[in-house]
């Protein structure tokens, strides 16, 4: 037998095997840590990217609000509106965005084109007279003011690849209200100088309609005509769902923004708590905004920001939102207990209009 050998007492394995779990232990709570906040960045960067995408969709509709339109028609018909504070049954009031123009001409494969209804429309007929000028410029071409008209493209008989003619719609000229509930295939073109007389697949559903109404192509739209009143009648834009979000990360109390058009609902956004509307016009001493449109004519603004306070990531127990408020234009949302334990972003999209022609 070997004397004096040394080895390590059972309290010293005890003393050992302690300290290296509590650095195991610390390592460990460390590495969970760092998990967790891996999670939340990563919920964060995915609902960013998202949004991103949603976000270039909604600057689309903005900028092409009124694609088609006249351009002598740009002072009296605003091709954007907004319902400011609607209440969606919540102490929360928020608004909803009315786009006039891009989402039925967000389908046509076509430019946009228009004229005027050069006589009046009997109830049954089938064949309208359309002019590319106002009537003055027919009767007088020579007249300085129709130099400045564009030129627009002829109304077509021909079918596209799918057998569709193209449609027209009326509109009046002053409001710019669809005229009747029917959507016209054009069967039929004969031109003559700045005059046609085109041939509709379908007689007309509505009594004489006065002469110089507009006459409005929405290209090879594919659309039923039961259908086709969804498309101007009902609200076309953006608004919050009347529910709360169904998403199980979304807060409580946020919504879905929703893209609406032709009966057609599409999500946008997810986990929305406000979402605000403002119209601005530049002057000399800066841009005014306002939170709704004057209603006065001849007010056309010239850009459009619209405020979204979204949720970014999943709620954190530990988090606490920075203020008991948040504010975008002109409400101010009271954050629950709940939602100070999420962290809020306001998106700011600032949208230039693009001028009516």
């Amino acid at each position: 037998m070997v004397k004096n050998e040394k080895g390590l007492t059972l309290i010293e394995l005890v003393v050992a095997t302690a300290v290296l779990v509590i650095a195991l232990a610390g390592v460990f709570a460390l590495l969970i840590n760092q998990t967790k906040t891996s999670y939340k960045e990563a919920a964060k960067a995915e609902s960013m990217q998202s949004n991103i995408i949603s976000e270039l969709v909604l600057i689309r509709d903005i900028t092409m609000a009124g694609l088609g339109m006249p351009k002598e028609y740009s002072n009296s018909f605003v091709p954007i509106d907004s319902n400011n504070n609607v209440s969606y049954g919540q102490s929360e009031n928020h608004d909803e965005l009315i786009i006039k123009g891009p989402i039925i001409s967000s389908r046509v494969d076509t430019f946009m084109k228009w004229g005027y209804n050069y006589s009046y429309i009997p109830q049954g007929t089938s064949s309208v007279t359309i002019a590319t000028y106002p009537e003055a410029c027919v009767t007088s071409p020579s007249d300085p003011q129709c130099s400045s008209f564009p030129t627009f493209p002829s109304f077509s008989s021909s079918t596209n690849g799918s057998g569709e003619h193209e449609k027209i719609v009326f509109l009046d000229a002053e409001t710019k209200d669809i005229l009747g509930s029917k959507v016209y295939p054009v069967t039929g073109v004969q031109s003559s100088n700045n005059t046609s007389v085109i041939t509709l697949g379908t007689t007309t559903d509505f009594s004489i309609r006065e002469k110089g109404s507009l006459i409005f192509s929405i290209g090879y739209l594919t659309v039923q005509n039961s259908l086709f009143s969804n498309y101007v009648s009902g609200f076309t834009g953006y608004k919050l769902s009347s529910s709360t979000s169904g998403e199980a990360i979304c807060a409580p109390g946020t919504r879905t923004l929703i893209r609406v058009y032709g009966g057609g609902h599409d999500p946008v956004i997810d986990c929305v708590l406000d979402f605000q509307v403002e119209f601005g016009y530049p002057g000399s001493s800066g841009i005014t905004w306002l939170n709704s449109l004057p209603d006065s004519q001849g007010n056309y603004p010239e850009l459009v920001r619209v405020n979204i306070v979204v949720q970014q990531g999943k709620k954190d127990p530990r988090y606490q939102y920075a203020s008991a408020t948040i504010q975008t234009a002109d409400n101010t949302v009271t954050l629950t207990t709940e939602q100070k334990h999420y962290h809020w972003r306001t998106i700011r999209l600032v949208v230039p209009l693009r001028e009516v022609e």
